[in-house]
């Protein structure tokens, strides 16, 4: 077990790459590996078999409850740069831009589903999404009060830059 206060005395908010012992350049292939198990889990969830990736390794995997939606639920994938762009149209059902940006939107959208088609896959597959912070308030002042103080509190980012 690792206490990270003994691991990183004085420091907090310690890297979740940190924990994991992955290091920063292999933090995607342990997302991609880590959704690919549960796949794997949820085709056959009487369990036997193996899992080898680079990273995760299983010599035999354990049985399982069945999901309720035969094959699992739909994985999504938030990111807006080119290498997210191309792991969600080769692995995920849905992609949510991620910072939100409305002159890229489309652009990202094109991306995803031209990187869908050539790996196959059908290009209206992955379903597109929009992540908004929304308040509805009397006034428009009290609205941008609000989300600012949201903004800084969840993100630690000033309102206009989130």
């Amino acid at each position: 077990m690792l206490t990270v206060g003994a691991a990183f005395p004085g420091r907090f908010g310690v890297p979740q790459h940190v924990l994991s012992g992955v290091p920063w350049e292999r933090r995607f292939t342990r997302l991609d590996e880590t959704v690919a198990l549960w796949r794997q889990l949820w085709a056959a969830p009487e369990g036997g078999g193996s899992f080898q990736g680079s990273l995760l390794r299983f010599e035999e995997l354990p049985p399982m409850t069945a999901p309720s939606r035969p094959g699992g639920p739909p994985v999504w994938l938030g990111g807006a740069s080119e290498s997210a762009l191309r792991r969600v149209g080769r692995y995920y059902e849905g992609w949510m831009p991620y910072p939100p940006s409305a002159d890229g939107y489309a652009d990202g959208l094109a991306a995803v589903r031209a990187t869908a088609a050539e790996a196959g896959r059908d290009a209206a597959a992955v379903t597109p999404a929009l992540f908004v912070s929304v308040v509805v308030t009397d006034t428009v002042e009290r609205g941008r009060e609000l989300l600012r103080t949201f903004a800084e509190a969840s993100y630690g980012l000033p309102l206009e830059q989130l």
